[in-house]
This record gives C-alpha cells, sequence and structure tokens, in this order.
C-alpha cells in the first residue's frame, strides 16, 4: 500500500469512529459534511495524520467547500462562527479552532496568486509543501500535491505558494513547525524565514534556531537544512 493510499484510509477510518477520540471534533465535520458534501479538509490535520501525530493533533481544522458563502454562513451559524477578513467562518469547538470558507474566496484565487475552480487547483495555493493536501469526507478520497508523500517521508518543509498575506507569521510557524515536528527546510525556506522573521516575538529557542539558519545560509552549501535542539544544548 503507498504512503498516500495509507493516509487516506486512516483519515476514512477517524473520522467514521466518531464515538472514539475527540467526538465533538468529528460531529461537527460530519454535519457541516452532511450539509455541505462536497467539501474538503484542507492543510494542517492532514498534514499532522501524515506526520503521525493523528491522535494529539492541534492544528485548525480548514473545511472548504464549493458551497457559497451564503450557503456556509447558514450552516455554520449554529456554532455562534464569525466571518474572518478573508470571507471564511470561524468557530471554536473544545479550544479546536474550525476554519471553513467557499472554495472559489481562496485568498490565492481571489489575490490572482493561483488560477482554479477545483479542489486539485486549492492544492497550488498553501504556503507550506506539507499542507498541500486535502481528502473529500463524503467520497473518501485523498488528494495530494505531486511530490508529497516524498517529502512527508524525509519531512522536509518547503515553500509550496511564496505570496502570503503575513510573510513574518509564516516565518514564524516554520520556525514552529522544525521544532515541534522535526522539520528540516530547504535553502530557500531558511532565507524566507530570516529575510521576514524580524520583528517577531521570539522564545531563545526560536532566537537560537533563527541564528543557526543564518549561519547555514553563510557558511554551509548544503540544500537542506535539519535542527537539533538537543544537540546544542549539549554544546552549550
Amino acid at each position: 500500500m503507498t504512503f498516500e493510499k495509507r493516509l487516506q484510509r486512516n483519515l476514512g477510518e477517524y473520522l467514521e469512529r466518531r464515538t472514539v477520540g475527540r467526538p465533538e471534533l468529528k460531529q461537527a465535520i460530519a454535519e457541516v459534511i452532511t450539509a455541505l458534501p462536497d467539501t474538503v479538509i484542507f492543510g494542517g490535520m492532514i498534514r499532522e495524520f501524515a506526520l503521525g501525530n493523528a491522535r494529539g493533533f492541534v492544528s485548525d481544522i480548514d473545511l472548504v467547500s464549493t458551497a457559497s458563502q451564503r450557503e456556509i454562513s447558514l450552516v455554520v451559524a449554529k456554532y455562534q462562527a464569525v466571518r474572518n477578513k478573508f470571507g471564511g467562518f470561524r468557530f471554536v469547538i473544545e479550544k479546536q479552532r474550525f476554519d471553513v470558507w467557499s472554495l472559489s474566496d481562496t485568498w490565492a484565487f481571489q489575490s490572482g496568486f493561483a488560477v482554479g475552480e477545483t479542489f486539485a487547483d486549492l492544492l497550488t495555493t498553501s504556503f507550506f509543501n506539507v499542507d498541500a493536501a486535502c481528502y473529500h469526507v463524503d467520497k473518501r478520497e485523498l488528494l495530494c500535491l505531486a511530490g508529497y508523500d516524498g517529502w512527508m517521508q524525509r519531512r522536509i518543509l518547503e515553500i509550496n505558494l511564496l505570496q502570503n498575506p503575513q510573510p513574518p507569521r509564516m516565518a514564524h510557524r516554520a520556525l514552529i513547525l522544525m521544532q515541534t515536528r522535526q522539520l528540516g527546510v530547504t535553502r530557500r525556506l531558511a532565507e524566507y524565514i530570516t529575510t521576514h522573521i524580524d520583528g517577531q516575538m521570539l522564545t531563545w529557542i526560536d532566537q537560537l534556531l533563527v541564528n543557526k539558519l543564518r549561519e547555514f545560509l553563510v557558511y554551509d552549501g548544503q540544500d537542506e537544512f535539519r535542527f537539533s535542539p538537543q544537540a546544542e544544548l549539549v554544546v552549550r
């Protein structure tokens, strides 16, 4: 069984077991999908399953639908959803944040940085390569950008779509993913992080990582960088 087929199976089995393991979250997903069947789970939740963090994932749950804004607003009203500045709707269940939006309202499409009408096109809009996947719950179908399985198995973080409305936030997110998910980064992403991280509130370990990235860019000819905080602590 291929990596993608195994991931598709695991997602389907997890969502079907509604009374086990965070049933409130699964119930909310099921209710949205029942009302809006042409909807996918996009990005972070898929990434966490692919990285082996299915039981304790804490990423936002992003749901993208071919339904209109109005149709979505009627479905999520029961969760006291708040509309965000990008045209989607946000609500929280058991401290888990949900974002739901119409496919046509996807920021990259609206801003002209990507062209798309289908869920396959949606894969080109994520900033990180590891978020370039979606799962169609009703069809039980996983869609991934070409190369997704290799990135996940190598645990390498790279830029998928460069344009983003919040570059400093994405640079900081990259630091967090590197540390919490033990991901390496490409030289391109290392350059992005060191360019856009200024002004962000950093922990001392964040700052150490930024310094190491800058050293890597100057002195190391490798294409990828990996950070081991345990090794750094031993050296210190």
